[in-house]
């Protein structure tokens, strides 16, 4: 999905929306709160849904890897409904349907992008940005509410696209490590010195050095980048 920009809201609904935009200060990308506000009785078109709903723009062409390595052969165009927090699939007939979660289901990949349904800690589906000994993990949130702070019931606004009072959609990124065997721990400090043990002293002293904000994407890049290559580099030593 393309990153919400201004421009594109200001040209197609210049009378009604505007964005808040909250950041925590930091010198790499920072963590950031998207909120957009719809004005009463504005009607939600089907592009701004896809907009602000979807992972991606457009359905992708995906795969469905299972456990033990089997993977259907035919392709399925999908997508992640980040309001309704689950993958749809553009069935033959055209229709949009919600694609069923199975416990055998391994790993999607939609593009080059790959995901796994999380049913230990955040009940969803999150999205693996890199690979290695730790990967880092992204779960996309998603509240609406009518005063940026009450939430309502997300199920009553997805059909119904007028609604009399303002509302306010907020969309954000929880950050997560992410194991070998796809279970999630929260990006911190103590988080990263239980998954690479061999590693500690040196993991400390880049945290402390980089000073290393563990609500910031590139940061968490970073700190893995060296993390995984220590651990390697750990591994060979052995040898």
């Amino acid at each position: 999905m393309k990153p919400f920009h201004h421009n594109y809201f200001k040209k197609r609904l210049f009378v009604v929306v505007f964005f808040l935009t909250v950041l925590i200060k930091s010198n790499a990308q920072a963590f950031t709160y998207q909120t957009l506000i719809l004005k009463g009785h504005y009607i939600l078109s089907k592009q701004d849904r896809d907009q602000l709903f979807y992972r991606f723009q457009e359905f992708q062409k995906a795969s469905i890897e299972f456990l033990g390595g089997y993977k259907p052969s035919h392709d399925l165009l999908l997508n992640l409904n980040l309001y309704l927090e689950r993958i749809e699939v553009i069935g033959e007939n055209g229709d949009t349907t919600n694609l069923p979660y199975l416990a055998e289901m391994s790993i999607l990949k939609i593009d080059k992008h790959l995901f796994f349904y999380d049913y230990h800690y955040t009940k969803g589906y999150v999205e693996k940005l890199n690979q290695g000994t730790v990967s880092l993990g992204a779960k996309y949130n998603f509240s609406l509410s009518a005063d940026g702070r009450t939430p309502l019931t997300k199920y009553t606004d997805w059909r119904s696209p007028i609604w009399p009072e303002d509302r306010y959609y907020t969309r954000w990124e929880t950050y997560f490590f992410v194991d070998k065997n796809n279970l999630l721990y929260k990006a911190t400090r103590p988080s990263i010195l239980k998954l690479i043990p061999n590693s500690k002293r040196e993991t400390k002293r880049f945290i402390r050095k980089n000073k290393i904000d563990f609500k910031a994407k590139d940061d968490l890049f970073k700190l893995l980048e060296f993390c995984n290559q220590s651990e390697e580099d750990g591994h060979s030593a052995k040898r």
